[in-house]
């Protein structure tokens, strides 16, 4: 029983021998868990040579977790070869995973009432990976044997991947979407023909926004809401369809005070919770 124990391990965990030459880093950070470190990793190994895909992005905790996996399943089978009674579950779905990514491809259909939280789109491998990697049960899907909805912003360039979340409802995407973990994400609704992306300002809150200053330093939570307020301000057709920023700069103060004055409620530019309200009443009504 020991030596079938350990072939079941060696086969569970040790798929056929090959050899892969990789590169790895250490970086030690206080900000983890901050999507827009990622993409300045991303965009420092990419401007010296763009073709080197950045993928596996993992903690310490994650390798931990990994490590942790493979004894505590040893140490199972152990207990099943001595007679002790135990249950393990196992399972697998065989789909296939064309780009190498350890990530499931499934393709999505339409689906009524179900969305997807979209964590990147690409052409290959390396503008995926690491979505992937921070999330162990994302999945990656081919955009053109999918539903035929909205996979970017209008005027963005197509992709051919998606990796993503879900499926689930909107209003849950959107509030996983609304927080600084997913800083730049966005969600799509699994319906045929959706012309643009969702604008999850309209499915969350106004009272749990937070107030926004023109010049103030912002954090990942308060980048997603600036983000989502410059969305919403585009599709009222108050500011041209340009990339979202991470800053509350001039040009967005000249539109929000412009909005203000043009709903009533001052113009010194500070997005309140009567100013997030004002927004959801004007902006979300067809959303």
């Amino acid at each position: 029983m020991k030596v079938l124990t350990a072939l079941l391990v060696e086969k569970l965990w040790s798929p056929d021998l090959r050899v892969q030459r990789t590169l790895s880093y250490v970086i030690r950070t206080e900000r983890p868990k901050s999507t827009t470190l990622v993409k300045e990793i991303q965009q420092a190994v990419w401007s010296v040579n763009a073709s080197v895909p950045v993928a596996n992005l993992r903690s310490l905790t994650d390798i931990m977790s990994a490590s942790m996996a493979q004894t505590s399943f040893a140490l199972i089978m152990l207990g099943i070869a001595g007679g002790v009674v135990a249950g393990v579950a196992l399972g697998h779905d065989d789909y296939p995973d064309p780009l190498g990514l350890d990530a499931p491809l499934i393709n999505q259909p339409c689906q009524a009432r179900k969305a997807l939280l979209l964590l990147a789109t690409a052409d290959g491998p390396s503008g995926l990976g690491y979505a992937l990697a921070t999330y162990p049960d994302g999945r990656y899907l081919e955009v053109a044997k999918s539903c035929d909805t909205a996979w970017r912003d209008v005027g963005a360039p197509g992709r051919t991947y998606a990796a993503y979340l879900g499926p689930m409802t909107v209003g849950t995407a959107c509030r996983q979407q609304m927080t600084g973990e997913h800083v730049g994400d966005r969600v799509t609704k699994l319906t045929a023909g959706e012309p643009e992306l969702v604008l999850c300002l309209c499915y969350v809150g106004y009272l749990d926004a937070p107030t926004l200053r023109p010049g103030q330093t912002m954090s990942d939570d308060e980048i997603v809401y600036l983000r989502a307020m410059q969305q919403v301000l585009t599709s009222m057709g108050r500011r041209p369809d340009i990339p979202r920023t991470n800053e509350y700069d001039e040009k967005t103060f000249v539109e929000i005070r412009q909005f203000q004055q043009d709903t009533g409620h001052g113009h010194d530019g500070v997005v309140d919770q009567q100013t997030w309200q004002s927004l959801q009443n004007r902006g979300c009504g067809s959303a």
